[in-house]
């Protein structure tokens, strides 16, 4: 609740307008409203605009882009922007890339880069 700066009654925060006084809402109200949709706003643009890290998992793989040409789309790679890295590669060693997407990169991933 906040109170009307007209009338000093006090009306719900999201109201545009005091219903007593049927002038302005409150100040805070309108900043709190304000508020309310640049924080929306801003988890929106987060999860769905360009470049984010948001893949909708509903779809069908078959439908989703291989942007490297590697052959696996981008809820199979690691690495979509390079084709030297996908499931299907070996392990490079020595360059700190996890190049197979298995999660583990050179020295921790003991199946492909044992320990001399």
């Amino acid at each position: 609740m906040v109170r009307c700066e007209h009338c000093g009654r006090h009306h719900m925060t999201h109201e545009t307008s005091c219903p007593f006084c049927r002038r302005g809402g409150s100040t805070l109200g309108k900043k709190i409203r304000n508020a309310a949709a640049v924080a929306s706003t801003m988890v929106l643009m987060a999860c769905y605009a360009p470049g984010s890290m948001y893949v909708d998992t509903d779809l069908d793989d078959t439908a989703l882009a291989d942007v490297d040409d590697d052959g696996y789309n981008v809820n199979q790679d690691c690495d979509d922007g390079d084709a030297a890295v996908n499931p299907a590669a070996d392990e490079i060693c020595d360059d700190t890339i996890d190049n197979d997407c298995d999660g583990l990169i050179d020295i921790d991933d003991l199946d492909d880069c044992p320990v001399p």
